[in-house]
């Protein structure tokens, strides 16, 4: 390991990350630079469980956007003289740009990390003024660090840079640890200290936004046969919550409870549960789900389908979960069919939970940034 660190920067350090930056941090020396985030940003960084060393540095947002911020680069630049910076691969992140500038002085590579496109232009990377940016912007780069391999595939036929991957996860060790000491307790006892009081559970953990479809979930289970004993528990917080307590006004089995911040807790929730639902765009929570032998229900993707974010590469239909059509009807039959089936439920539970220990693990995330590192550093 060289003695310099790698210079990584982030706009803030939210809770699902910090996790992340500890094993980056203390496996391959790379030191997180973050900054405050502004009074109209909608995530926050979680200073209180970083036990490891990072560097606050200041910040300047513009256009009114969370995700558009210039940082105070040259603080760690002078002092660290990195042979590496990593980046958000992101057109408004200003501080890309600023780092792609002063490359040439500095004499680092620069490795840009992140989705590589928006979820809605996979079918169609780089069309228009914004992906002939976008495709001008990773050319530049020394490397490109991407969430799936699928995203991988679509950019080498784009871009002449080279291309890694470092899985998108979660702490799948800090996961697999609590999962083992609610095994310990049993289901059973977890569910009645969680409150769990039918047969069958539902569980939505997000923030709650449009185009999580979170319509078609309520008024799916609203069509569920009224003898099925089930409860729809819902973790999370945004604007669709208006909307949720509109329908658990007709439902006493519709559970909310707000963001839970505790990885214990939503843990305990995850074990409890029988399956995710989330008709729209998936994201890190079937990291999440799976961690814990939970399947997923989603909706497949079409012209009028939600654009999933590169973790649905982890998702096999009738293997860890189930596609279903973009409507409450063909929702609420997935279920039925589903909770009809106890050995088809058990055998995906046991699925979700063999692909977050196999294709999700901590240890794909960390050797996609070592082998980024690594080609930078030996191309000089």
């Amino acid at each position: 390991m060289s003695k310099k660190p790698v210079i990584l920067f982030q706009r803030v350090l939210p809770s699902y990350r910090v996790p992340m930056f500890r094993y980056l941090y203390n496996d391959l020396n790379i030191l997180v630079c973050h900054s405050k985030p502004p009074r109209f940003g909608k995530i926050a960084s979680n200073l209180e469980k970083v036990d490891y060393p990072v560097e606050s540095v200041g910040r300047f947002y513009f256009l009114q956007k969370e995700t558009a911020v210039i940082q105070n680069v040259f603080k760690p630049l002078f002092k660290y003289r990195p042979e590496v910076v990593i980046s958000p691969a992101s057109l408004l992140y200003g501080t890309t740009w600023l780092l792609l500038l002063m490359r040439p002085f500095f004499k680092y590579k620069l490795i840009l990390w992140g989705h590589g496109i928006k979820n809605t232009d996979s079918e169609t990377p780089f069309k228009g003024i914004r992906g002939k940016v976008t495709k001008w912007l990773f050319n530049r780069s020394d490397a490109l660090l991407l969430y799936s391999k699928q995203r991988k595939l679509m950019m080498e036929k784009a871009v002449s840079t080279p291309v890694f991957v470092a899985v998108n996860t979660l702490d799948t060790h800090s996961f697999a640890a609590t999962l083992n000491d609610l095994k310990k307790t049993g289901r059973d006892k977890i569910k009645n200290e969680v409150g769990f009081k039918t047969h069958f559970n539902i569980i939505y953990i997000g923030r709650l936004l449009p185009a999580k479809r979170l319509d078609l979930l309520l008024e799916s289970f609203s069509l569920l046969p009224k003898h099925l004993d089930v409860t729809l528990h819902i973790v999370g917080d945004g604007s669709e919550m208006a909307l949720i307590k509109a329908y658990q006004q007709d439902s006493d089995n519709i559970i909310t409870y707000g963001s839970i911040y505790n990885d214990k807790e939503t843990a305990k929730l995850l074990f409890s549960s029988d399956i995710m639902v989330i008709p729209g765009y998936v994201g890190l929570s079937i990291v999440h789900a799976f961690s814990f032998g939970v399947p997923l229900i989603t909706s497949k993707t079409s012209s009028n389908g939600p654009a999933h974010s590169p973790e649905i590469e982890f998702f096999k239909h009738n293997e860890n979960g189930l596609y279903c059509e973009s409507n409450p009807q063909s929702i609420s039959d997935t279920l039925v069919e589903l909770f009809g089936d106890k050995q088809k439920l058990q055998s995906m539970k046991e699925a979700a939970l063999t692909t977050a220990d196999e294709k999700a693990n901590i240890e794909k995330f960390i050797e996609g940034f070592d082998r980024a590192i690594q080609y930078c550093q030996t191309n000089t």
